[in-house]
């Protein structure tokens, strides 16, 4: 059995020689690395910007090659109680990957601001107490 198994090591050695197996690999190696990497370059983790001026928001998240949209919120929610108007009372992006923990240049992310009379109506007792 001992001289079946050296056999047989000896001729995948004869084969496929070490310089063959570094040969075939190593371009294999050198673009997935490659790939990985631009893939990480063209990440960006989303920073939170709620509570900030619309324009320096997106001037913030422009400078990290995102592309935004500056949208009104009409509807009144207690979470947007704490705002001024102008304010980044929310945002929407897409979900980034789990990996690579972030969203690719270039993703939509819209941010929401809230008018004077979306913002009394968020802090009223009534709504805080029906929603």
């Amino acid at each position: 059995m001992g001289l079946i198994k050296n056999l047989g090591k000896m001729a995948r050695q004869s084969l496929v020689s070490d310089d063959t197996v570094h040969a075939v690999i190593s371009p294999i190696v050198q673009k997935t690395t490659e790939a990985v990497e631009k893939t990480v370059d063209n990440n960006v983790k989303v920073p939170n910007v709620l509570g900030m001026q619309a324009k320096e928001a997106k001037d913030v998240l422009e400078s990290l090659g995102l592309k935004v949209s500056i949208l009104q919120q009409r509807t009144p929610n207690k979470k947007y109680a704490q705002y001024a108007p102008g304010e980044v009372v929310e945002m929407e992006y897409d979900t980034p990957s789990l990996i690579l923990k972030g969203v690719h240049k270039g993703s939509l992310v819209k941010i929401y601001t809230a008018d004077e009379s979306v913002l009394t109506k968020s802090r009223s007792w009534r709504y805080k107490l029906l929603s």
